[in-house]
């Protein structure tokens, strides 16, 4: 959003209920923004532990006295798809700037002085922090996105290297 707003044009006893909405409204962001990351936590765990579980099952193909190289190349794929999914799950719950609701008193002092400037100082910063927040929500979501679709991917790239691993082996 980051549209300019003359937050002077509003009503002077309309203020400190907005305001208590936008503190309400960037609380509530930050517990969404926390299940985000605890969900990106939970599917790097999830797709890491596919992936050593494949390559256990790979290493374990090796050691047959009937080696079948198309379905090593098959799991090795898959395994190798899911590596990448955990990787940018790691990536997307990586600590980034996410904007808290309230300040520090010592730096609203300064405005202290007039309140009514106070208050439309505090809720443009909090319309701000607001937007900041909702673009790092999105890629945290994006990437979760990218992350499923990279280990459904794996899939049909392990078909794929088992196909060929058929034909030209």
């Amino acid at each position: 959003m980051s549209v300019s707003f003359d937050w002077s044009a509003v009503d002077d006893e309309a203020l400190p209920e907005i305001l208590e909405q936008s503190k309400a409204f960037l609380s509530d962001m930050l517990t969404v923004s926390l299940a985000a990351e605890e969900r990106a936590t939970t599917l790097a765990g999830v797709y890491g532990a596919l992936c050593v579980g494949l390559l256990a099952a790979d290493a374990t193909l090796l050691i047959l006295p009937k080696f079948d190289a198309a379905a090593a190349w098959c799991i090795l794929a898959t395994a190798l798809g899911n590596l990448v999914a955990c990787l940018i799950c790691v990536y997307m719950s990586r600590p980034y700037n996410f904007f808290l609701g309230g300040y520090e008193p010592i730096k609203l002092v300064s405005g202290a002085t007039d309140k009514v400037w106070m208050l439309c100082y505090i809720c443009e910063d909090m319309q701000r922090r607001i937007d900041q927040n909702k673009k790092a929500l999105k890629r945290s979501a994006t990437l979760s996105t990218l992350a499923s679709i990279v280990s459904a991917g794996s899939i049909v790239l392990s078909l794929a290297a088992f196909a060929i691993a058929r034909l030209f082996g």
